[in-house]
């Protein structure tokens, strides 16, 4: 209750209320603007073949509740794979092809590993690289080899193998997205 709220911080002697939803949500919209430039992504689910779920629970709660968990419905139900990566088993997990339960606060370390095994393997599609990044690929290879499978196996709790192998299928699985967050 933001009444309740407010009333507690004027008693403790600020009149400042910050919301940590308000915050979040401000820094993942700038955060999705530079990366993309839209605030709000929406998953291409109706195409991906690999779904790469990094800690969101779209048969729970979503900003998009019902429409995302819907579409989420329709491409399971016409073979696209769905890989969830959370530290506890959710109701999306349980609905997973496949469940990672990832340490917290591991997901970033992960991505980047999955980025250079990608990379290193030759598995990267260049002539999407050279059209849609600004980044030269020789650096973004030497940027991403400070972060070591056996250092993201040991901090995720996920084993080298299975990075591998995930890393294997985002690559030979021609459309994938990835959700995160909400």
């Amino acid at each position: 209750n933001k009444g309740l709220t407010r009333l507690f911080l004027k008693a403790y002697g600020t009149p400042s209320v910050a919301s940590e939803m308000g915050l979040y949500q401000a820094n993942k919209a700038m955060a999705q603007r530079l990366t993309w430039g839209a605030e709000q992504e929406v998953n291409d689910l109706s195409r991906a073949n690999l779904i790469l779920n990094f800690g969101s629970n779209p048969y729970e709660f979503h900003s998009m509740y019902l429409p995302m968990m819907r579409r989420l419905m329709e491409a399971q139900r016409r073979g696209a794979r769905l890989i969830t990566l959370d530290p506890r088993l959710s109701i999306t997990a349980t609905r997973s092809q496949q469940w990672l339960p990832i340490s917290p606060g591991t997901d970033g370390l992960v991505a980047l590993v999955l980025s250079r095994i990608i990379l290193e393997k030759g598995l990267a599609d260049k002539s999407f690289l050279d059209k849609w990044t600004n980044y030269p690929l020789e650096s973004l290879k030497a940027h991403l080899s400070q972060y070591s499978i056996e250092r993201a196996s040991k901090e995720s709790g996920i084993p080298s193998s299975v990075l591998e192998g995930l890393a294997m299928d985002l690559s030979s699985s021609g459309k994938v997205t990835v959700i995160a967050g909400d």
